[in-house]
C-alpha cells in the first residue's frame, strides 16, 4: 500500500479528486481527525491542508497514549 500516496505526479491528482472526502470531513465539524495508519494519515493530511479544514490530525496510537495512565517519573 501507499504507492498512490508517494507524491508527484500522483499527489495533486489524488488531492483534487478527494474534494468529496474533504466535504465529508468538514461536515462532521470535528476538531480532531484520527487516522489508523501512516498511509491514511498522509492522505488525510494532504486533504486537510489543501482544503483548509482547520482540524488536527492524529494517529490512533497518539490518542491512546494521551488517555493512558502513566507512572510518575522519578
Amino acid at each position: 500500500g501507499g504507492v498512490i500516496n508517494c507524491g508527484p505526479p500522483f499527489k495533486n491528482a489524488r488531492v483534487e479528486s478527494n474534494r468529496a472526502k474533504a466535504e465529508q470531513l468538514k461536515a462532521t465539524g470535528v476538531k480532531i481527525c484520527i487516522a489508523p495508519c501512516h498511509n491514511c494519515h498522509g492522505g488525510l493530511d494532504d486533504i486537510i491542508h489543501k482544503y483548509e479544514l482547520g482540524m488536527e490530525l492524529k494517529f490512533l496510537g497518539e490518542i491512546i497514549y494521551e488517555c493512558m495512565e502513566k507512572p510518575e517519573a522519578q
